[in-house]
């Protein structure tokens, strides 16, 4: 796992260095460069490397035999040793052990085609000296980021945003669309970043710099694979396909030259990544858990996850949340060059740097929510069907009248919290009543927090839902297509690279994702949430990880800002923060800080996304907003 950055098309290779050393977190065991000049500008690749296979010999940049063909990487190949033994075959020779020199070669056989034969997670930079061609690819589900900037006939691409402004080609400006979808979801989905003039490339996407023309395109799409003959299988079909493939999906990610850990939480989806992988590893594997305090127990699963270590035999280590105000924030703003509001991040953070005292290579259960309806709003959205032959005045009727009776929490599970939500987007139907879900602050809020308009509702910005064939398939296809590689995994991404450490993700292979995506809802909810995870638990996890409710991997945002943080959101959020930053209106601040300082509302995961974008803002004074005419 690594970092990557370059560019094409400029005079000179002197922001190469600067590009990729700021990038040494993500790779701090080596550096590597490559520089070539053609007719139209230098082309260069910067690599930092975290050593996983071939520790000796896998320094990057790598090439062809006849140096025709060269590559950066980062990521990891799990299909290597199969296409480095059909490469051979066709008369490659290979130089390193290591799983990237096979990409090179593939790319001599196939051309622009090799992506499709690749499985891993990987972010791509491949110069073709023969056809004078930058080529830029992303893995199909999101898991490696990589964002470019297009300057004329001229490209710069990094692991990181920080890489590209360290470079002094773009200019540092804020996205006004970006800070609309930030506001909105909380996270800024590709393409799109809070930089104007830099974007991300979508998952399963590439981009192609040829002599100074630019193209761009996707060589893997979400809904191509899912398929609709899995929508026929019964629950045992699906259960029994699913533990064969997540059980695969295990294995290969296991194969490293250095060991393997998982991260284990209460629940089903790490306990079931840390049972398959000690059948796998045998004894001794590594698991790590994030543990509260007392006073935040309903978001502790230490037991749980101690019950489960025990039962399969591993060593085992908790991490304790004892959040320091300061230590937090600046932590945050480091790791991610953009303000992301997933709260997560802080136990993520915290969870990466113990284990990367010890290992450099870690399970997670990230993922199988998307593909097997792991969420509570999957389960609502069956209530948000039955109920659309109720006309929409007589639905928001009632729930006007229900509303005041509801309750909020700032537990874990904060059910009232959820109720208001639902009743809150009763009047819509149902696909947009999950968008509203899923969504911080709608239009008309944004509006009023940013003194205009720059958005709407309407739109989900996960391609897939294009194809989707009922709210259902929707929902799974926005949450697998925007929220989990765009938050999910650009949150752990970020979070364990800061440290050098690679996570990998057995509910993010494709097979195992898209085989998930393409089951039927009356399977996968049959018996309540995630039924089929549940199905392939049932004799392999200890019975009270299978009771358990659904937490997620939260922390108490809630509690935090009414008490330990309160003095911080005070202050950057008051009259003087909002007019200093220029970027929020107070009036529409104040009330809503307001009412969850006082209690009479729970905002937790609004006013820690505005907590957030104006700490960034405070830490970043001389960005300037993108003029109007340019959004």
């Amino acid at each position: 796992m690594c970092g990557i950055a370059g560019f094409a098309g400029y005079p000179t290779d002197t922001p190469l260095k600067a590009m990729t050393r700021s990038l040494t977190h993500r790779g701090p065991d080596n550096d590597g460069f490559f520089v070539t000049s053609t007719a139209k500008g230098v082309v260069a690749l910067g690599h930092r490397r975290l050593s996983i296979v071939d520790l000796e010999a896998g320094t990057q940049p790598l090439s062809s035999e006849d140096g025709r063909v060269t590559a950066v990487v980062n990521g990891e190949i799990y299909n290597h040793v199969e296409l480095r033994g059909k490469l051979e075959r066709l008369g490659h020779r290979f130089e390193t052990r290591s799983d990237s020199e096979v990409i090179v070669h593939l790319y001599e056989e196939a051309g622009p085609d090799c992506f499709g034969e690749l499985d891993g997670m990987y972010a791509i930079a491949l110069f073709d000296a023969r056809e004078n061609r930058l080529l830029l690819g992303r893995d199909p589900i999101g898991k490696k980021p990589l964002y470019f900037a297009v300057d004329g006939e001229r490209v710069l691409f990094g692991s990181e945003p920080k890489a590209l402004l360290a470079g002094g080609f773009v200019p540092a400006r804020i996205s006004r669309r970006g800070l609309d979808l930030y506001l909105r979801f909380g996270y800024v989905p590709a393409p799109h970043t809070l930089f104007a003039g830099i974007e991300s490339i979508p998952a399963g996407g590439w981009l192609s710099w040829e002599a100074g023309e630019i193209t761009r395109g996707f060589h893997f799409e979400l809904y191509d694979a899912i398929d609709p003959d899995v929508r026929e299988l019964d629950f045992g079909a699906a259960v029994a396909q699913t533990r064969s493939r997540l059980a695969h999906a295990v294995e290969k990610r296991l194969a490293a030259d250095v060991p393997v850990g998982v991260w284990l939480s209460g629940g089903i989806d790490s306990t079931l990544i840390a049972t398959l992988a000690a059948r796998s590893h045998g004894e001794g594997l590594r698991t790590f858990t994030v543990g509260h305090p007392a006073a935040d127990a309903s978001f502790d699963e230490c037991a749980r996850a101690r019950a489960t270590a025990r039962a399969i035999g591993a060593s085992h280590t908790e991490v304790r949340v004892e959040p320091a105000v300061d230590a937090v924030f600046e932590r945050l703003l480091d790791v991610f060059d953009e303000p992301f509001a997933d709260s997560s991040a802080i136990p993520t953070q915290l969870i990466s740097e113990v284990t990367a005292q010890e290992l450099k290579v870690v399970l997670s259960g990230v993922g199988g929510d998307e593909g097997f309806a792991g969420y509570p709003r999957h389960g609502a959205l069956r209530w948000a069907q039955a109920l659309e032959w109720v006309p929409a005045l007589a639905r928001r009727a009632g729930a006007g009248l229900l509303r005041p009776w509801v309750r909020e929490s700032a537990d874990a599970f904060n059910t009232g919290g959820r109720v208001r939500r639902f009743l809150d987007a009763a009047a819509l139907p149902a696909e947009s009543q999950y968008l509203r879900w899923v969504t911080l602050f709608h239009a008309d809020a944004r509006a009023a927090l940013l003194g205009t308009r720059l958005g709407n509702d309407s739109d989900s910005p996960a391609r897939a839902t294009a194809g989707a064939v009922d709210s259902f398939d929707f929902a799974f296809r926005h949450d697998a297509g925007a929220y989990l590689p765009e938050d999910l995994l650009r949150l752990t991404d970020r979070a364990s690279m800061v440290h050098g450490l690679e996570v990998r993700a057995p509910f993010c292979d494709p097979s195992v994702l898209g085989f998930g995506l393409s089951l039927s809802p009356k399977v996968k909810l049959a018996g309540g949430l995630k039924s089929v995870l549940r199905g392939v638990a049932a004799d392999l996890v200890p019975p009270e990880v299978l009771r358990a409710p659904k937490r997620g991997f939260m922390v108490p945002v809630a509690r935090w800002l009414r008490d330990e943080l309160a003095p911080l959101a005070d202050s950057l959020l008051s009259e003087q923060a909002c007019r200093k930053g220029g970027l929020l209106q107070y009036a529409a601040v104040r009330p809503l800080w307001e009412q969850h300082r006082s209690g009479r509302a729970n905002h937790a995961q609004r006013i820690w996304a505005l907590v957030l974008l104006q700490a960034w803002r405070a830490k970043h004074p001389y960005l300037e907003m993108e003029p109007a005419c340019e959004s």
